[in-house]
């Protein structure tokens, strides 16, 4: 493929330290594995409440009452679809799916905010007809009992969920323990030139010393360890567990408010329009809560650029490696919430060198193992004219 290049004959390119890419696969499973085992206990926690919840406020005549087992009924749904898509995540790609399923996570999670949505809803305006309804009594002390076990169970469940990681995170990433990373060399004679979305990088990156690699690979390894290191913990995280874990922190903070709302109408019963008024509050505790995750999901879908990455950094720092004169067609999407790609085009005076260097900085430094790296050198005008027109878009 290089033969025609000078550089492909002789320098060889220094390679670092290889990166554990079974011990990545083995740390995503584990989460996996970690994560299912968590919805699953807490969906059984969060059912047997239910069936308490249900009595209870119908014994207490408390529209909060059911507002907070509703909310907790949908949080089990949301569990369920959860757990059945981090089990459809797991089949292998396909030749029609060639990304594989990784995208029914985020479906599954849309699916549940938008039924939370919907049954808030329906809540709001159940709240509504019990003000009109002057007639309608609420019984403070089994309302108060309740809601006390509701905050006992929701304090269980956040444990549960909380257990092991200790990082919830929108937006963390654990990327794919695959390395997909594709290069491609090209020719071309004519010199860099800056267009809408390129950037061409200064006279000074022609005093890059060729041992670069070589003279700091040591200090480089070692700092790329730890960084790895310390992202690792901040990025071994779920978006069902994440989801899950907000859905169970609205429904703490509706039992508080079930709890206030109790102990007022049991001090003074006409005060009963406080049951009511509790759903409308809880009602915008769980568009807070759910926004954020539904935005996230959105952006998968949309393949925006990953949050947690900062694009502009990424392309100087690619723009400084070793020989690179240019990046365009520069592109970095999400899969899913955890697994990130890149495709990207860059110019080079020495290709298998620029080449080498970018793989392994998008690995080490950013986590990005899914990477597309097309090289472009001087003598082949038809790339270039190509990249210049958009031709591939």
């Amino acid at each position: 493929m290089y033969k025609d290049i000078p550089e492909a004959r002789g320098t060889p390119i220094p390679v670092k330290t290889p990166i554990n890419f079974k011990a990545r696969k083995q740390s995503l499973e584990n989460s996996n594995r970690s994560a299912m085992k968590k919805l699953i206990i807490a969906s059984c926690v969060s059912f047997v409440f239910i069936v308490v919840q249900v009595i209870g406020g119908y014994l207490a005549n408390s529209i909060a009452i059911f507002t907070d087992s509703a909310h907790l009924a949908s949080d089990i749904i949301g569990f369920a679809i959860s757990i059945i898509s981090l089990k459809i995540a797991q089949r292998p790609a396909t030749k029609s799916l060639s990304y594989g399923y990784h995208r029914s996570e985020v479906i599954g999670t849309l699916v549940s905010v938008i039924f939370i949505w919907g049954l808030t809803i329906w809540l709001v305006y159940e709240a509504t007809l019990r003000i009109l309804d002057t007639e309608a009594e609420v019984i403070g002390h089994i309302m108060l009992f309740v809601a006390v076990l509701g905050l006992c169970f929701n304090l269980i469940q956040m444990k549960i969920l909380h257990s092991g990681d200790g990082h919830y995170h929108l937006g963390g990433d654990m990327n794919d323990s695959h390395d997909h990373s594709h290069g491609h060399g090209h020719h071309h004679d004519n010199g860099p030139k800056k267009s809408g979305h390129s950037k061409v990088k200064g006279e000074e990156s022609k005093n890059l010393k060729e041992g670069l690699i070589v003279d700091n690979e040591n200090q480089a390894t070692r700092d790329a360890e730890h960084h790895g290191h310390h992202h690792h913990e901040e990025e071994t995280t779920n978006i069902n567990i994440t989801s899950a874990y907000l859905h169970v922190l609205g429904d703490m903070l509706m039992s508080v408010g079930v709890v206030i709302a109790s102990i007022i109408i049991y001090i003074e019963p006409s005060w009963k329009i406080a049951d009511p008024l509790c759903t409308y509050l809880f009602s915008v505790i769980i568009c807070f809560t759910t926004i954020p995750v539904f935005k996230e999901c959105i952006n998968v879908l949309l393949e925006a650029t990953p949050t947690s990455i900062d694009v502009e950094q990424l392309e100087q720092d690619i723009l400084d490696c070793q020989g690179v004169e240019e990046v365009h067609d520069f592109h970095v999407w999400a899969i899913s919430v955890s697994k990130y790609s890149m495709s990207v085009h860059i110019k080079s005076d020495t290709p298998l060198k620029s080449l080498s260097q970018v793989t392994d900085l998008c690995r080490r430094q950013y986590k990005l193992f899914h990477t597309t790296i097309q090289v472009e050198s001087s003598g082949d005008n038809k790339h270039q004219f190509i990249c210049e027109n958009d031709l591939h878009d």
